[in-house]
């Protein structure tokens, strides 16, 4: 087999190459002119004044309480005085908040509607709810109340291409609920979204712009050059690798309305402050002496120049929002290179599925001599085969016939890992049916089945979300030796050990930091971080099996039986 050794380590190598080649750094520059200046009419003395009412009326505003319940109808009819049509919607999201029981939460969000010649929107949101403890809840999220009520007033008053739609959203403290049902439940179709939360702080040195990976390359330079000409921020905002992989949400500075936006793929960003930390955060601390009319007005100046600038420049969120790279120079990565360094995964997984059935064949020539018995095992064999290949082959196949846009929901996901579970740790079968006991069959089917359902998910997402679903079981079941040799197992539970880190860093995130899981992941990200964590379980359960069959093949087919 050492040729088939000689072709796995070419393989790995030239996509190594062509991953090196197509990302290795940013070729081509955005636009290097200062941002042209853009007039503004946010009052941030307007903005201080609605937050001091909506503080001192309504303290203690946590999701389902009364005081919540009036701050939503006093929102609604703030906004009903700027002359917008209201409507409100009542929902139940999932959350929890510390050592609260995981339940659902009531909620309401209030939408208010400032239409424009065009239908599609940009949504301009600010959760009023405060965490329980907090009292008055000034800076978290009073300031963000605030500061769209005022940015409703002043964009609402010219008139604008694209539709503005203005949230107030409730159950953001406990998941992230106003927002995330609002994305399934929109008033227009969006084109942006952009929270405001935190934006008051007095001391406030640096904003952060939360979720800006997910914006095009475009508005994302523009943003990052305006924020940056107003001393907002130090560089315009980097999007490096890991944003391909979707993991930028979760390492990220913090989390507000705009991450189920952005992790749905629509362009989204949020503002606050971030330096210095803000330690009376989510305390009854958090009081109106600690924020400004000045820097709610500097926060307030940014967001309303973004609003302007998209809907005065239709170019900014043109282009796809996931496969680019961005230095904070403005030089950039082009989709086209990183589409095909997606290729090259892609071909990895093709490859490996190939040089698996080579070695399969291999493997089936050497352990059935016999052509008489051997043809009948074929046969029972090859139905196992066929069967275990067409069922990976169908759930590679359905998000190819998806449509590009349509995400794979949780039930599709988890029914996805259910049937991986089930070929990877099903004991047996083509034994039982008196096949041979070539491993290499085995490990090809495994293989196979992994590489369809690879290029499957890398066609209705993307390669680089593929390879974590099931790239990195397709490398551990095409590389994994399944001899008895201690060596040998040692080496596969080895290569198991970065998934142990993963569970228990989420182990810990829920278990010590209380962190609920979903208010960073919404749902269908959930499901694939279930899928992503049932997979190491399958082939550690392989792991076993195999290493229990291949103690019973005989001394005499040993060498032949293993996949190497």
């Amino acid at each position: 087999m050492r040729g088939y050794w000689w072709g796995r380590l070419a393989l790995l190598a030239l996509c190594a190459l062509a991953q090196a080649v197509l990302l290795g750094g940013p070729t081509e520059a955005l636009p290097a002119e200062p941002p042209a200046p853009v007039p503004t009419a946010f009052d941030g003395a307007r903005a201080y004044a609605a937050t001091r009412e909506l503080v001192e009326r309504f303290p203690r505003r946590t999701t389902g309480s009364d005081a919540d319940a009036a701050a939503a109808t006093w929102m609604g009819q703030r906004f009903a005085a700027l002359g917008l049509p209201v409507e409100e919607q009542s929902f139940r999201a999932w959350g929890t908040w510390g050592d609260e029981r995981f339940a659902l939460h009531p909620g309401r969000n209030v939408v208010a509607v400032s239409a424009g010649a065009e239908s599609q929107a940009v949504v301009i949101g600010a959760h009023r709810d405060v965490a329980p403890g907090t009292v008055q809840g000034a800076e978290d999220n009073g300031s963000g109340s605030g500061a769209l009520l005022e940015l409703a007033r002043v964009l609402n008053a010219t008139p604008h291409r694209l539709s503005f739609v203005f949230v107030s959203f409730g159950a953001e403290e406990t998941g992230l609920g106003g927002s995330r049902y609002y994305l399934t439940n929109p008033m227009l179709q969006t084109t942006l979204a952009l929270s405001v939360d935190a934006v008051g702080q007095a001391n406030g040195e640096r904003l952060v712009l939360l979720d800006a990976w997910s914006l095009p390359a475009p508005l994302a330079w523009e943003l990052g050059r305006r924020a940056e000409a107003a001393g907002l921020v130090d560089a315009p905002p980097r999007r490096g690798a890991l944003a391909l992989l979707r993991l930028e949400p979760v390492l990220g500075a913090g989390v507000t309305d705009s991450l189920p936006f952005a992790l749905r793929r629509e362009p989204a960003v949020g503002l606050s402050w971030g330096e210095p930390p803000y330690g009376a955060a989510h305390t009854p601390r958090d009081t109106l002496d600690r924020i400004a009319p000045a820097s709610m007005g500097r926060v307030g100046a940014l967001a309303e120049g973004l609003v302007r600038q998209v809907d005065a420049r239709p170019e900014l969120l043109s282009g796809r929002t996931e496969d680019y790279l961005l230095a904070p120079d403005g030089r950039y990565v082009p989709p086209g290179r990183v589409a095909a360094a997606g290729l090259t995964l892609t071909l990895l997984a093709v490859g490996q599925a190939a040089l698996a059935l080579i070695a399969a064949c291999r493997d089936r020539a050497v352990t059935c001599t016999d052509p008489i018995p051997a043809r009948a095992r074929l046969l029972v064999e090859g139905r196992f085969v066929l069967a275990a290949l067409g069922a990976a082959a169908l759930a590679g196949a359905v998000p190819v016939v998806q449509p590009r846009d349509v995400l794979p929901g949780p039930s599709y996901l988890l029914a996805w890992t259910a049937w991986w579970t089930l070929l990877v740790a099903l004991p047996g079968v083509e034994r039982r049916l008196g096949s041979p006991p070539g491993v290499a069959v085995r490990r090809a089917e495994l293989v196979v089945a992994c590489g369809v359902s690879y290029v499957g998910f890398a066609w209705l997402v993307s390669p680089y979300v593929a390879l974590l679903a099931a790239g990195y079981p397709l490398l551990v079941l095409s590389w994994l030796p399944l001899g008895v040799d201690a060596t040998e197992r040692r080496l596969g539970w080895l290569l198991l050990a970065p998934w142990g880190v993963v569970v228990l860093a989420a182990l810990l995130l829920v278990g010590v930091a209380s962190v609920f899981v979903p208010e960073i992941v919404p749902p269908i990200e959930a499901a694939w971080a279930s899928a992503l964590l049932v997979l190491p379980i399958a082939v550690a359960l392989a792991l076993l099996r195999d290493r229990r069959a291949a103690e019973r093949v005989p001394a005499t087919l040993a060498p032949h039986g293993a996949f190497r």
